[in-house]
């Protein structure tokens, strides 16, 4: 009895994980895909497991030949389920990252993401004349424990340089677009595609 509860309690979850997992959870950076590709596995690890544990709990747990088959199926299972969120979050992560605005968007994330890295070991964000350039080389700074990025994660879609500005002790990373020319209409923010995607 305890052992059939805990697998319809893992059977519950699971499924309701794959449901968060498919219809709300998107990647927005190559770090986020991967997090939820190991997500994708556990789920349906956990489903498997919640079917095993009701099926060795029901009355015919002790027949022969039983075994194989509650393998295959927890395998069955397994392989399907994660296959299935597997498959769409890495097609949708395709579309999404060949898009140029989308994929430049989310070099800025990383590179923000790398800048609070930055700030945490050395106590401070990049100056204006250190720039981006100070997450792949070491500036000189107490504590530096970079590269936090590489060369090719700091250049936009188009091929230009990500752009940096240190105002009021806040860093600030954005793209000059396919035009090259900072402030027109086509740089690419955090802030520009929010209001772009009507976010």
């Amino acid at each position: 009895m305890f052992l059939n509860a805990i697998g319809v309690l893992l059977v519950v979850v699971a499924l309701c994980g794959a449901a968060l997992l498919f219809f709300i959870t998107r990647a927005d950076t190559y770090q986020e895909l991967e997090i939820l590709l190991h997500c994708d596995f556990v789920v349906g690890l956990w489903l498997a497991g919640g079917y095993f544990l009701t099926s060795i709990s029901g009355p015919d747990k002790m027949v022969r030949g039983r075994n194989s088959w509650r393998m295959a199926t927890c395998l069955l299972l397994w392989a399907g389920l994660s296959g299935l969120l597997m498959a769409d979050h890495v097609l949708v992560a395709r579309i999404r990252f060949h898009n140029p605005r989308a994929t430049t968007s989310n070099r800025i994330k990383m590179t923000e993401l790398a800048l609070e890295q930055y700030f945490e070991d050395c106590g401070t964000f990049p100056s204006q004349e250190q720039g981006l350039e100070s997450l792949r080389r070491d500036p000189g700074v107490p504590k530096w424990a970079g590269p936090y990025l590489e060369d090719k994660d700091l250049v936009d879609s188009w091929g230009h340089p990500l752009l940096y500005e240190l105002r009021d002790d806040l860093p600030r990373v954005w793209s000059a677009g396919r035009d090259g020319v900072s402030g027109t209409s086509d740089d690419v923010s955090l802030e520009s595609e929010r209001r772009r995607l009507g976010g």
